[in-house]
């Protein structure tokens, strides 16, 4: 039962943040949206603060684990590439708020910036994902199919390209007057026009 009321707690939280922003939701508003005892949030996280970093870092590690389960050796790497950024975007897709939420709120907060990126890097998955890549990638660079690249700069370059095409996505739906079919068809095309601009920079 304690774990349930934790979960609804930080279900609740990450709903109200991503709609209205950090500083627009109270700890009462989101005991409220969970239906759960105020004193419950101060039990479980001591504070809104600390909530929004712990469901923060849950958000990274869920979408790491993703990312590591789609990393099999058996694969060819591009299609291992391929896998990758099909799991970055369909948690993107579950999330389209986030991107948004994550800038606005790291830009406007140094301090939990700085927090969360410290954190970032100590989460064990962190650096196994980061490894798996790299080895998988160096080998093939090394063995002369793929092109030199480093690895940080892949992942950079797959993360911005993914992000970006939901960074736009409230422009192109408004000021283009988009139906959500073809919002849908317009991120399974992102979705190609990403794979391929990352197989491009790779094959020789």
């Amino acid at each position: 039962m304690s774990s349930i009321r934790r979960q609804r707690l930080l279900d609740a939280a990450e709903e109200l943040f991503l709609s209205r922003g950090f500083a627009s939701v109270s700890t009462n508003d989101i005991a409220r949206l969970a239906g759960c005892n105020h004193a419950l949030i101060h039990y479980y996280f001591g504070n809104k603060e600390d909530l929004f970093r712990q469901l923060f870092l849950a958000k990274i590690e869920h979408v790491l684990t993703t990312l590591l389960a789609n990393i099999a050796p058996d694969k060819p790497v591009l299609d291992q590439v391929d896998a990758l950024i099909d799991a970055y975007f369909n948690f993107l897709t579950e999330n389209r708020n986030l991107p948004f939420f994550i800038i606005n709120e790291l830009t406007l907060n140094p301090e939990r910036r700085q927090y969360l990126k410290q954190h970032f890097f100590d989460l064990p998955i962190t650096n196994e994902v980061y490894q798996k890549v790299n080895d998988m990638i160096q080998k093939e660079v090394y063995d002369g199919k793929l092109r030199p690249i480093q690895t940080n700069d892949l992942l950079l370059n797959i993360m911005g390209l993914t992000i970006g095409s939901f960074l736009v996505l409230p422009t192109y739906q408004h000021f283009c007057e988009k139906t959500p079919q073809q919002i849908e068809q317009y991120l399974n095309n992102r979705r190609q026009v990403v794979k391929t601009t990352i197989r491009n920079s790779l094959e020789k």
